[in-house]
C-alpha cells in the first residue's frame, strides 16, 4: 500500500454561502480591529509593547481565520489564504484610516462616527497618500534619541504589514487538513487515544487490519510493558 493513500486529502470543496458570509464576516471584523488596534497603541507609547501588541494582532487573526474555516466548512485551501490575505489587508488600511485620523486630530483619538465617515479614504488618494507621506518625512516616533523616518520608518511599517497580513496566511499553510466527512456535511469528532498499547512489530500489517476492524484491532493491541509502546 502507498504511503500516500494513508494521509488524509482535503476535497478541496467549500460552501458558497459559508465563503460569502466569511469575506462579510471578515470585513466587519477588520474594520473593528483596526481601530481598536491604533487606539490600544495611542495608550500605550512604549515601541517594545508596540511590537507584542502587533504580533498579538496577528495571531488574534489566524486564531479567527481558523475559526471561520471550521464554520464555514471550507476544504479549500486556495480560497482560505486569499481570504486570510484580504483579512490581513484590510486590517492594516482601517488601521491606517484610524491611525492617520489620530494624527490629524493632534494626536487624538478619532470618534466612532468620524473614523465610520472615514473608512473610504482612500479614494481619496491624494490626501491619503500625501499624509503617509508627511509622516515617513518628519517621523512620529523615536527610540533612545533615534527619530525614525525615511527609509527606517518605512520599514518599520513594512514589518508592521507582513506580521498583520503574514500571520494568518501562514496559520492556513501551517495547520494540518482536520478530516472532513463529505457525505455527512460534517467534521468528524476528534479522540484521543491515551492508552499506551503495547508495541507494534508489523506495522503494516496492523495498517491493514485497522482498515478492517478498527475497533477491534486497537482493543486486541493490549498493554505495553516497560518503555515498549507504540
Amino acid at each position: 500500500m502507498e504511503h500516500q493513500h494513508l494521509l488524509y486529502q482535503e476535497s478541496g470543496k467549500y460552501n458558497p454561502t459559508g465563503l460569502i458570509l466569511t469575506a462579510i464576516a471578515f470585513l466587519l471584523l477588520s474594520v473593528v480591529l483596526g481601530y481598536v488596534y491604533v487606539l490600544i497603541t495611542s495608550f500605550i507609547p512604549l515601541i517594545y509593547v508596540n511590537v507584542l501588541i502587533t504580533i498579538g494582532l496577528g495571531i488574534l487573526l489566524g486564531y479567527l481565520v481558523r475559526v471561520a474555516k471550521r464554520i464555514s466548512h471550507n476544504r479549500n485551501t486556495k480560497s482560505m489564504v486569499i481570504l486570510a490575505a484580504v483579512f490581513g489587508l484590510l486590517t492594516c488600511y482601517f488601521m491606517w484610516v484610524a491611525y492617520l485620523l489620530y494624527i490629524a486630530n493632534g494626536a487624538v483619538m478619532p470618534g466612532i462616527s468620524d473614523y465610520l465617515n472615514s473608512l473610504l479614504w482612500i479614494t481619496e488618494p491624494g490626501s491619503f497618500f500625501s499624509l503617509i507621506s508627511v509622516i515617513n518625512s518628519v517621523g512620529a516616533w523615536s527610540v533612545f534619541g533615534l527619530t525614525f523616518s525615511g527609509i527606517l520608518l518605512a520599514l518599520v511599517w513594512l514589518v508592521e504589514m507582513a506580521i498583520i497580513i503574514g500571520a494568518p496566511v501562514l496559520t492556513i499553510f501551517g495547520s494540518d487538513p482536520y478530516p472532513y466527512s463529505e457525505s455527512l456535511g460534517t467534521w468528524y469528532p476528534k479522540y484521543t487515544l491515551s492508552e499506551e498499547f503495547a508495541a507494534v512489530s508489523a506495522p503494516t500489517s496492523l495498517i491493514n487490519e485497522l482498515q478492517v476492524a478498527p475497533v477491534k484491532t486497537i482493543e486486541e493491541l493490549g498493554m505495553g510493558t516497560a518503555h515498549h509502546f507504540s
